[in-house]
């Protein structure tokens, strides 16, 4: 049987605690309570749906700018890659 596990990511910030539904803009450190469905990935038995805090202005502006979009992509794989799995 497939469990889900969600991972969340974020900027570290000192005021905000660690589990919150406020956290920093993984771009800009903006605080935000939106997130982006980064990515869907399936390793063994595990299903992991991946989101981004990504703040308004970020998300407008990835809609406007491919390079945004591949800048956030490098950046949340790097993250990935540190500190769960493997990500292509």
């Amino acid at each position: 049987m497939k469990t889900l596990h969600k991972i969340y990511i974020y900027r570290d910030r000192e005021n905000l605690p660690e589990e919150g539904w406020l956290q920093s803009c993984f771009l800009c450190y903006t605080i935000t309570s939106n997130t982006h469905l980064f990515d869907t990935r399936e390793v063994d038995k595990k299903v992991y749906e991946i989101n981004v805090y990504v703040c308004p202005y970020c998300q407008k502006k990835m809609q406007r700018d491919q390079e945004t979009v591949d800048i956030l992509n490098r950046k949340c794989s790097r993250y990935i890659n540190r500190h769960f799995f493997t990500y292509p």
